[in-house]
């Protein structure tokens, strides 16, 4: 009985750190969009569709804490047995965000057809991989994707070292924490 409960405490963590994990990526992006780019997040949007939509673009966010190991991004094209991900995605751009250190992030723009582009260009150069992720319901889904080398992306996209210490952010970060 113990046991079950400890897995079940476990995984409620589990799941509550990736939310976290997840929303620090999208406050980065905020960030990057309003600061670097000037453009105005008018909308932050729950569905497939994309995440962000501003004054210009739409934006997909994704936070990549396995890019530290591998030097490749994951690209999810289906999950829980569906399209999803790069397949259904109508964002214009894609932003990446791979934790590098405790502060350090490398921030990776790129466009939505540029991946797709790749992705169908470079079929032997790029994995498929299962990656596996747990819902709250203790049902184990596979959630699949390619595993896309960085190097095949520098040519195409804007890639930017980010450290948490810079002092607009840190204003974002406390007033976003806030509204999370």
């Amino acid at each position: 009985m113990f046991f079950l409960q400890f897995l079940n405490i476990m995984d409620n963590f589990n799941n509550s750190l990736i939310v976290k994990r997840g929303r620090r990526g999208e406050i980065i992006s905020k960030f990057y969009i309003k600061n670097i780019k000037c453009e105005q997040v008018q909308k932050i949007n729950t569905d497939y569709r994309y995440d962000f939509l501003t004054n210009i673009s739409t934006y997909e966010i994704k936070t990549d804490y396995q890019y530290k190991v591998y030097k490749s991004l994951f690209i999810e094209f289906e999950s829980k047995s569906r399209k999803s991900g790069i397949h259904t995605s109508e964002a214009i751009n894609y932003i990446f965000i791979c934790p590098l250190d405790f502060n350090d992030y490398l921030l990776i723009e790129v466009k939505t057809e540029t991946i797709k582009e790749i992705i169908k260009n470079n079929v032997l150069k790029i994995k498929y991989a299962p990656y596996f992720t747990y819902n709250d319901e203790k049902t184990n889904y596979i959630n699949k994707g390619y595993i896309l080398p960085i190097e095949l992306l520098k040519d195409c996209s804007t890639i930017i070292n980010f450290n948490e210490s810079h002092e607009k952010y840190n204003k974002l970060l406390n007033y976003l924490e806030k509204k999370i």
